[in-house]
């Protein structure tokens, strides 16, 4: 059985595995974003796709989720391209490093400050929308709605 909570319960249980158990967050990162991959692959072979998997990776946590995404692909053969969401020094911190390390392994970034160099990509086998999680609050806006649209 999956067991399904809402953002503030999310929120609580990371709080409360950093705070009280000592788990650093990049652990988490790590832990979420390798797991994704996985659950994403036997989608990939069930369907038999085949292709680039483009992803989108918002500015917090949730885009150093797909970071983790990105290099777990990228370490096993897959071609990937990341799609940053603005100014990568705003990044948050875990997913800051996630960033760097992807930069690192030369997997492709491009850095998105609007909706122009959407429209120039082909068909990827698959998106992976890493741009928002537990953090937001509110309607999505600005680049982050035009993007999603």
């Amino acid at each position: 059985m999956i067991k399904i909570v809402s953002n503030d319960q999310m929120r609580k249980m990371d709080a409360q595995t950093i705070d009280k158990l000592g788990v650093p967050g990049i652990i988490l990162m790590e832990n979420a974003g390798r797991q994704t991959y996985e659950y994403i692959l036997e989608f990939i072979a069930e369907l038999n796709l085949a292709g680039r998997i483009d992803i989108y990776c918002g500015k917090g946590n949730n885009g150093g989720d797909g970071y983790v995404i990105a290099r777990h692909f990228h370490n096993n053969g897959y071609q990937v391209q990341i799609f940053s969401v603005g100014d990568p020094d705003r990044l948050a911190d875990d997913a800051k490093t996630n960033y760097l390390i992807c930069k690192n392994y030369n997997i492709p970034i491009e850095i998105l400050e609007s909706t122009k160099s959407l429209y120039k990509n082909d068909n990827p086998a698959i998106i992976i929308d890493a741009l928002l999680g537990t953090g937001i609050k509110g309607e999505v806006e600005g680049l982050y709605k035009d993007i999603i649209e």
